[in-house]
């Protein structure tokens, strides 16, 4: 982490004994939600950093558990407008955190459903004027979420297309 005031790094490390420390030394985004936390994805589960204690509470994937995160492996972390933090996995869609229960609401592909999200790989958020949700998929294309009616709809590279996406899988909207 940055200290703007001295101009400082401080470094954090998993630490197998201490269950505050981060969950994987491999951050792969990070983003601040309206309390000042910091949300960092990490190929071994989903943190929320509290500067103040410098301590993490971790977020893993419960078998047993439908409102846990759907897969540990998390690659990008995002902050709407309204503060919803979502988090986009690599295998198992996305999730939604909700602060009140302190547990998710998971959106997965399905095959036999075209009202879901276009892939199970996640690499980027996007939010329109609209508030709906951009989601940049690994070999999916990019789909947007509705979250005022739970509706998806998709937009994929097509051959010849001109006019379509150049590539399906989208690093950064």
């Amino acid at each position: 982490m940055f200290n703007s005031t001295d101009l400082t790094f401080k470094l954090y490390h998993h630490d197998e004994k201490n269950s505050n420390s981060i969950s994987h030394d491999y951050v792969y985004q990070v983003a601040e939600d309206g309390e000042g936390d910091l949300w960092l994805a990490t190929k071994d589960g989903l943190n929320r950093f509290n500067p103040q204690t410098k301590k993490f509470v971790r977020y893993f994937h419960q078998p047993s558990d439908q409102k846990s995160i759907g897969v540990n492996w998390i690659k990008t972390v995002f902050k709407d407008k309204k503060g919803n933090i979502w988090a986009g996995t690599q295998g198992s869609g996305f999730a939604r955190f909700n602060r009140t229960e302190n547990s998710f609401i998971n959106f997965r592909h399905d095959p036999v459903n075209n009202n879901s999200v276009a892939h199970n790989d996640i690499l980027s958020f996007a939010e329109d004027n609209d508030g709906k949700l951009w989601i940049g998929t690994e070999n999916g294309g990019i789909s947007i979420f509705d979250n005022k009616t739970n509706t998806f709809e998709g937009y994929e590279y097509q051959t010849g297309n001109n006019n379509s996406l150049s590539n399906n899988s989208v690093y950064s909207l």
